[in-house]
């Protein structure tokens, strides 16, 4: 078989092919479109789904709120108070609600007629059961004696101070419009369709077709089914009842079903199976004889077009054969006009091409070679150099010293004798040699407006003679050749390295991006140094502004009390007024005791530090522990999450905020219990602290200036956070801060990585901060 292909001719073949190929085609077009109008159905079916979960929604709603309803009047209807304006505040249950005592019986209800007072209701199962589970429970559809209405009751447990005192019981109309109207509503969406709602034997208990209460649904089995499954479907099934007006027994309906949340019902909304498909199929007849029509003429332009066009393309078979086969000696004689003639030319300048190519392979190949190894040698210089500089940085040396040997590395790969590194002092306007390599102090003041031209157009500065710096040398002039390169850190200049020699000295571009980098790791490291500065006074005025706050908020404010109580007392004394002095002295002695407990609180926030393997849950747990003993308010620490290390001043701030709210809560929340949560999340870290004291207005906080809610949001803005602070009377007090990527393996690699951080990192035991002692 594979024999006579191979001897067909080239028309015949592509015959073959394209006939195959739109084949083909034909079939992956009718699949697809047979899977496009499978996504309609789809459609068809999650739209159904949805009017159905409408619906349960709706009605899901109506008997939650009427849950919520009974629990809220459990508060306020006291036995013997239930009358008409209590009862239209629970308006979900407009046939009656009934108020019982522990035991089950009736101690008053409304309307008056719905049961006799001290009727024993205990014996209904829905009643036994939430007297002995205490939790609301419903009961089964029923027909309610004097109104003849399908009803649901429910019955919620009531307490007063965790006693239990009895149940709210409510009972539902079944037909009343808070349940018809979603069914409606779901039913009118679509031309064929009705919807009904039913128990968990799949009883009819409302429906747009008025079938009868508590009698078998339309689609009895199939909500069985679904209640069975406790899920949301849509399924094609028989109509199952006759002489249903309107309805055809057997008739398939497309139906999807809900089942409630609040209620062990569930809600199902369909129409007939025929009028919901009618558009899909007759797409699909459409799609398909429109699919074969189009590919059938296709087909036919497509041979027609190719006979035309095969008989010049085998002599071009040919002649790309012979090129193929490495024959290009034999020229090209094509002798046809158009497109055919313009390929066969072009397939000729090839050849042409081909011939001049080899020669010139030839030749650059022994030139690639020679470059690859000077190539290899260069890398191999740059990797040496690269990892001499990475030992260097991670070396634990001053930053001067550090400066010094990066610069002296810098000039032996460069090949130069001399290199200065000039950086801006404090006012950042000014350059000063910082590092000095084999330069002649004359030769500093004419490398130094190199650098300040480096630093101002923020690139690289190549001179070949420097004339300050050029000397005779015999007859002839010798040649000194500087580089200046900034060093540029997120846009910041820091500085500049200038390298000189006392040759002409060339760089090449390799050279230059090697230097840049050298550049901008020094730039790098130098900023980590100075903002380890920063950050060291930074926490000084901080603790000094925390410290003057709480000494001017607490002691000083306590001692002027002291001073006018002191004249006052002073005056009772003289007077002989002993009655009130003795009482105001045991006033003193409580106000004094505060002010040694705030003295002795400020005197623990200066003996706060960190260490390098602290974390912020064991300071909290030591702070809680001495802020218990010392005041008798029980302070609880939970965790939550992955407890990653955290950056020293994201721990400083938050501690700084804790020991705060703890301070606010002692002094204004009347109370002996406090929490604290952390919870560490992948991308932020949530504190939480709470009291469940006597709160206060939360609109005060806007309205008027509390200077320690002031520095705790100016904390917690410095670490990129926010600070949030939830109150209300009588119900506690709650302060939460969330900060964003908190955590150290996130923060400043690169600072991690220099020299500054492993000094700090490795600093003797002796010259850390010492354990916390809180007094």
């Amino acid at each position: 078989m594979g024999y006579r292909l191979n001897n067909l001719s080239l028309w015949s073949k592509m015959a073959i092919i394209i006939s195959l190929g739109f084949a083909t085609l034909c079939v992956a077009f009718l699949f697809l479109g047979e899977q496009a109008l499978e996504d309609s159905a789809d459609r068809i079916r999650s739209e159904r789904l949805v009017i159905a979960q409408m619906a349960a929604g709706e009605i899901d709603d109506v008997f939650q709120r009427a849950i919520d309803e009974l629990e809220q009047a459990g508060h306020f209807i006291k036995p013997g108070d239930l009358n008409a304006s209590q009862s239209h505040e629970i308006g979900h249950f407009d046939l009656g609600v009934t108020l019982l005592d522990p035991a089950g019986h009736v101690i008053a209800c409304y309307p008056s007629d719905l049961c006799a007072e001290g009727a024993d209701l205990s014996k209904l199962p829905d009643v036994a059961q939430a007297l002995r589970q205490r939790k609301v429970t419903i009961s089964d559809p029923a027909i309610e004696p004097h109104r003849s209405r399908p009803i649901i009751a429910i019955s919620v447990p009531t307490f007063e101070e965790d006693q239990f005192t009895g149940l709210m019981r409510g009972v539902i109309d079944l037909e009343g419009p808070a349940i018809l109207t979603p069914l409606q509503r779901a039913a009118k969406l679509d031309q064929s369709g009705h919807a009904v709602l039913v128990d968990r034997s799949g009883r009819v208990l409302a429906s747009t077709l008025h079938l009868p209460f508590l009698t078998h649904g339309e689609h009895f089995e199939f909500y069985r089914q679904a209640l069975a499954d406790g899920k949301p479907i849509t399924g094609i099934t028989p109509f199952e009842l006759q002489n249903v007006s309107g309805e055809t027994f057997g008739e398939l309906h497309l139906m999807a079903f809900v089942p409630l949340e609040s209620m062990p019902l569930g809600v199902a909304a369909g129409g007939d199976e025929d009028v919901a498909f009618a558009g899909v199929r007759r797409l699909r007849f459409g799609l398909a004889m429109l699919s074969i029509v189009a590919l059938i003429l296709a087909w036919a332009a497509t041979l027609i077009g190719t006979r035309w066009l095969v008989q010049p393309i085998h002599q071009l078979t040919e002649a790309a054969r012979r090129i193929a086969d490495g024959n290009l000696d034999t020229p090209l004689q094509i002798k046809v006009s158009g497109a055919i003639g313009v390929l066969g030319a072009a397939l000729e300048q090839v050849r042409q091409q081909l011939l001049s190519n080899i020669t010139e392979l030839a030749a650059l190949n022994k030139t690639l070679e020679n470059q690859m190894v000077e190539q290899a040698e260069a890398l191999q210089h740059q990797e040496s150099m690269l990892t001499r500089f990475d030992e260097t940085i991670r070396t634990p040396l001053a930053l001067k010293e550090m400066l010094g040997q990066i610069l002296k590395q810098t000039c032996a790969a460069s090949r130069v004798e001399q290199g200065v590194l000039f950086l801006y002092a404090e006012d950042m306007t000014t350059l000063q040699e910082v590092v000095v390599q084999n330069v002649e102090p004359q030769w500093l003041e004419a490398l130094k407006p190199l650098a300040d031209q480096a630093a101002a157009e923020h690139k690289a500065v190549f001179v070949a003679k420097l004339p300050a710096l050029v000397e005779p040398a015999g007859n002839e002039e010798r040649g000194v050749s500087a580089l200046a390169i900034p060093l540029v850190l997120d846009e910041d200049i820091l500085g500049a390295f200038v390298l000189a020699d006392n040759h002409q000295q060339i760089f090449s571009p390799k050279q230059l991006t090697l230097l840049a980098t050298i550049a901008s790791q020094t730039a790098l490291i130098v900023r980590n140094d100075q903002l380890y500065a920063r950050v060291e006074q930074q926490a000084i005025l901080e603790e000094r502004s925390r410290l003057a706050r709480e000494i001017h908020d607490g002691v000083v404010q306590t001692l002027g009390f002291l001073k006018m109580q002191l004249n006052r007392m002073q005056h009772w004394a003289q007077t002989d007024n002993f009655t009130r002095l003795t009482k105001e002295i045991s006033n003193l002695n409580v106000i004094v005791e505060e002010a040694y407990g705030e003295a002795r609180d400020a005197i623990a926030g200066l003996s706060v530090g960190l260490n390098a393997d602290d974390n912020l849950e064991d300071i909290l747990t030591e702070y809680a522990q001495s802020f218990s003993a010392r005041y008798g308010l029980q302070v609880k620490l939970n965790v939550t999450g992955n407890r990653n290390r955290l950056r020293p001043p994201t721990i400083l701030h938050l501690f700084r905020i804790a020991q705060e709210g703890l301070t606010n809560i002692r002094k204004h929340a009347q109370t002996k219990q406090a929490w604290i949560n952390l919870d560490y999340q992948p991308d932020k870290l949530a504190l939480t602290i709470s009291d469940n004291g006597k709160g206060f207005d939360a609109q005060l906080i806007q309205e008027t200036s509390y200077r320690g809610i002031q520095v705790m949001q100016e904390r917690a803005k410095s670490l990129g956070g926010q600070l949030s602070i939830s109150a209300r009377l009588p119900q506690g007090t709650t302060v939460s801060i969330t900060v964003p990527n908190p955590y150290l393996e996130k923060y400043e690699k690169n600072y991690l990585d220099s020299p500054v951080a492993t000094q700090v990192a490795d600093a003797p035991t002796k010259n850390r901060t010492p354990r916390r002692q809180f007094p």
